[in-house]
């Protein structure tokens, strides 16, 4: 009886061992990492033509903010983290003839990056309930490694890294910096839709909450107290402004005549 007993006990352990060893992922990364904030776009390498180059960038930046994938146009779609059947997201490289080993070094070649297909592949993909995709590039498969993102868009991967800021260099008092590229036309046209009234009654523009996940605006006002915030809520802007200004004056120190500044910061080309 006992002997049946190590033996059961046994054998539920190697099952529940082999189970866990099964789940776990198919890179080094962390399946509880933490994938919010800025996604910049590296390089993209197409798995039948790698030394192709592919010139259309589909998206040069996004931001995951929470549970949702957003881009530079304001789309955002929600996503979810997805345990996918084996080699499911290399379907179309296998049905070319790729093995296991193809793809681990055609990842180790291209993007520095090592990979066990005998475990299963995980990221995260456009929620299925989410019917209109507004990006059909994001909407791929979203494979996460330690170090960057690799969007699976047919044959062709797309690397996307984190930015590095030098915090030292560049005190905003802990306010985001805003990444380039920047499209000025792109981020009045999303982010400032609405116009709000002022003291005046006039429309006034403060950017909607939708947008400052992805281009970091700060909107100022007499709590910010920090030597930063102080200094561009107070300044005196109406050197270069025009006689158009129904009230000119209020621009020198802006914050006192209950205005709010709309500040983003961006780091210079070189420093980028």
């Amino acid at each position: 009886m006992k002997l049946l007993l190590i033996l059961i006990l046994t054998l539920i352990a190697l099952i529940f061992k082999t189970t866990l060893v099964y789940a776990q992922s198919f890179t080094s990364a962390d399946q509880n990492q933490d994938i919010s904030g800025d996604w910049v776009y590296q390089k993209v390498v197409d798995y039948d033509e790698p030394n192709m180059k592919i010139n259309e960038v589909q998206e040069p930046r996004f931001v995951i903010s929470g549970n949702k994938i957003i881009d530079s146009l304001g789309c955002q779609m929600p996503i979810q983290k997805e345990i996918y059947t084996a080699f499911d997201p290399f379907q179309l490289m296998m049905k070319g003839g790729a093995t296991d080993e193809n793809i681990a070094a055609f990842f180790a070649k291209n993007f520095n990056e090592k990979m066990d297909l005998r475990k299963l592949p995980w990221g995260y993909s456009v929620s299925i309930k989410f019917k209109k995709q507004c990006n059909e590039f994001l909407s791929s498969p979203i494979l996460v490694f330690p170090t960057q993102i690799i969007i699976d868009y047919g044959n062709a991967f797309f690397s996307y890294k984190k930015p590095a800021m030098n915090n030292a260099a560049i005190n905003t008092y802990g306010r985001k910096i805003t990444l380039l590229p920047f499209d000025y036309k792109k981020y009045d046209d999303w982010c400032y839709t609405i116009p709000q009234k002022n003291s005046y009654g006039k429309g006034t523009q403060i950017p909607s909450n939708n947008c400052t996940a992805f281009y970091h605006t700060y909107s100022l006002g007499k709590s910010d107290t920090d030597p930063l915030g102080s200094l561009l809520g107070s300044y005196n802007y109406i050197f270069n402004l025009g006689t158009e200004f129904p009230h000119p004056l209020d621009y020198d120190n802006p914050v006192k005549h209950g205005l709010r500044p709309v500040v983003l910061f961006l780091l210079r080309l070189k420093m980028y």
